[in-house]
């Protein structure tokens, strides 16, 4: 027969787990998906038992960067005299911040011209697709796209991003499995293509 005192104790740590408080950790969500549009992020819940809360990214006093993990760059963003703009993409966190700059002002005629590769390009125009069929998917997918972009570039110093080499002689920037799950695109794939630049393959 259970003893009275055994009962007490398993009423007391069923309590104890039953009523323990939830932490709550306040976020301030990315100022990308605020630029972007974005609502504010719904509460993730970890498997301790900790709620992250996601506040509104704070507004910046200054005419600074746009959105936190914007670097300034300049080199990577050459514009001439005449109007044209060039980017150069040398390294692959260049061509994830080329492309970042690029969505948050909507240059999706600059991705698909400097930043997308050859045989992408190829391939699309095969398919029957346009310019204005990539404008169209660019700006759908936009905010999805810049979240995971805006994350790589910060995962990349902090190893929630990796790179490493992928088949048929690419490369690949991923989010780590520990943060992968929150974001539709977990993958950038480049290639090395004239001039040393990096151009995009595709992003999954």
């Amino acid at each position: 027969m259970i003893s009275q005192r055994i009962i007490w104790t398993i009423g007391l740590l069923m309590c104890v787990s039953a009523c323990a408080p939830h932490r709550i950790e306040y976020r301030p969500q990315s100022a990308i998906e605020t630029s972007l549009g974005a609502g504010v992020r719904e509460d993730v819940h970890l498997d301790n038992g900790t709620i992250i809360r996601f506040t509104e990214a704070p507004q910046k006093k200054s005419d600074g960067p746009a959105f936190k993990g914007q670097v300034e760059e300049t080199h990577l963003r050459v514009e001439n005299e005449d109007g044209t703009v060039e980017l150069r993409s040398t390294k692959p966190v260049d061509l994830i911040h080329n492309l970042m700059n690029c969505l948050r002002t909507r240059e999706y005629q600059l991705i698909w011209e400097q930043l997308v590769s050859m045989p992408t390009l190829q391939r699309y125009e095969d398919n029957g697709h346009d310019i204005d069929h990539f404008v169209a998917v660019m700006e759908k997918r936009r905010i999805d796209l810049g979240r995971t972009l805006t994350r790589m570039q910060r995962g990349l110093r902090n190893n929630e991003a990796t790179i490493k080499r992928a088949p048929n002689g690419l490369l690949r920037i991923q989010l780590q499995p520990s943060v992968a799950s929150d974001f539709r695109y977990t993958k950038v794939d480049m290639i090395e293509e004239e001039q040393g630049n990096f151009r995009l393959v595709r992003i999954h």
